[in-house]
């Protein structure tokens, strides 16, 4: 099913429930329906990073988000956070079929035809606590000045 929407500005719950409704029921036709033909997509999944440009490129890496998707199993809940005059802000909150919990923002801008221009989706797939032997160990290989930096202000205390 795909729905033509009216200014995402002037019904943010509508477009953040059709963003929800478009990402489990994997539709990718519909991103011809709110993305503009220059559209930009930006998308910063643990750190990996990707851009897109135009629509046929979009729907390219929306596709092969749905099938990673598909593959996980992964339903997704989005809550709208924060309405600007053109741009929309809502939080994703996730569940796969195992135990991660992923989830991240979705930051949308729109251009004066109500179509987004840009789009900036952040996020976690498996974010653990802070004290995650995981996460210290992936830490300190990838960011090891970070790492020790919070280290020692963790053994600091708070002051």
């Amino acid at each position: 099913m795909t729905t033509q929407l009216s200014s995402p500005a002037a019904d943010p719950v509508a477009f953040v429930a059709e963003a929800e409704r478009m990402t489990n029921e994997r539709d990718v036709e519909s991103i011809g329906n709110i993305f503009a033909s220059d559209a930009r997509w930006r998308c910063v999944i643990d750190g990996l990073a990707t851009e897109d440009r135009g629509l046929v490129a979009i729907a390219q890496r929306w596709r092969l988000l749905c099938g990673f998707m598909s593959d996980r199993g992964l339903l997704v809940e989005k809550e709208l956070v924060a309405v600007g005059e053109n741009r929309v802000v809502n939080r994703w909150q996730g569940r796969t079929r195992g135990r991660a919990r992923p989830m991240g923002t979705e930051i949308w801008t729109f251009n004066s035809a109500g179509l987004v221009e840009d789009q900036l989706l952040t996020g976690f797939l498996n974010p653990r606590s802070e004290t995650s032997p995981a996460v210290l160990l992936g830490l300190a290989a990838s960011q090891p000045v970070t790492a020790l930096t919070f280290a020692r202000r963790r053994l600091m205390g708070v002051k």
